[in-house]
Order: C-alpha cells, then structure tokens, then sequence
C-alpha cells in the first residue's frame, strides 16, 4: 500500500538498497517513511513529523495539571440612579 507514495527518484533507489527514507507532504502534515526490504517483501514504517515540519502541523501545549482557580466573588452590584429613585418612591 505504501509503494503508490514512494516518490520516483527514490523507488529507483529501492533495487540498490535495502532501506529507504522519504517525507510525504500531506495536508496534517509532513510524514516520514521507512521502507525495508526482507525476505518476506517490503516493510514499512510511518510517523509524522513534528519537528521541521515546516509550519503545515501544530502541536498543542499539553494542558495544565489542574484548572485555574477563578473568583466567585462578583463585587457589589452596579446600581443605577433610576433604580435608586424608583426604590424610594
């Protein structure tokens, strides 16, 4: 499944070699193959690449241990002077 991806200059390396690397561009981003020869046929391996991926992937920060702790103390209300002139009446 892996050999349509193979870019040509290095599928005509393949013969002459036992292992071969190539990047594939992809649109979540770069991924690098291995690809080596055995008795049984071809194996592969794939991982993306996160380092030098030239800005087409991002990695988010992991997020933090706990959640932050929010205030629930709100203050004194806002009171207007309309509301104030309407209580006393």
């Amino acid at each position: 499944m892996v050999f349509p991806l193979i870019p040509a200059d290095v599928k005509s390396a393949l013969p002459y070699s036992n292992e071969i690397e190539f990047v594939h561009p992809h649109n979540l981003g770069n991924f690098n193959f291995t690809v080596q020869k055995s008795p049984a046929g071809l194996m592969s391996r794939s991982a993306p690449m996160l380092v030098d991926s030239s800005g087409s992937i991002t990695v988010p920060k992991p997020l933090p241990e706990s959640a932050p702790a929010y205030s629930t103390n709100l203050g004194t209300p806002y009171v207007t002077q309309e509301s104030e002139m309407t209580a006393a009446t």
